[in-house]
């Protein structure tokens, strides 16, 4: 009996070289659903994950800081409103409202 998941694991490939072509939005979700719901200790999914699409703001990234992701997320993020459904790396969809009360990294940040 073939076990699926170490065939998959045995057959995936690093690359290296990249299109300019965007990835589709179904396809960021699904990458993002399985990276969020990957195993960890404890099962508590530490991990953030943020995307990036613009040029300018990737070559910011190489940078950056968690003080400047803090204040990027208080100033660009926050004002979207309370409602606003966000993915945001650590669990399922959520709204910026219950980022701003539950996240740990988040926690005394200016609003």
């Amino acid at each position: 009996m073939k076990n699926q998941v170490l065939e998959t694991i045995n057959q995936r490939r690093s690359v290296r070289s990249f299109t300019s072509e965007p990835v589709q939005a179904h396809d960021l979700t699904a990458i993002l659903e399985a990276g969020r719901w990957a195993p960890s200790g404890m099962n508590n999914q530490p991990w953030r994950f943020a995307v990036v699409e613009s040029p300018d703001k990737k070559n910011e990234l190489a940078g950056g800081s968690s003080d400047v992701l803090v204040k990027s997320v208080r100033d660009k993020v926050f004002p979207l409103g309370d409602q606003t459904r966000v993915l945001p790396g650590h669990g399922p969809v959520t709204a910026v409202g219950q980022e701003k009360r539950f996240n740990p990294f988040l926690k005394g940040v200016r609003l």
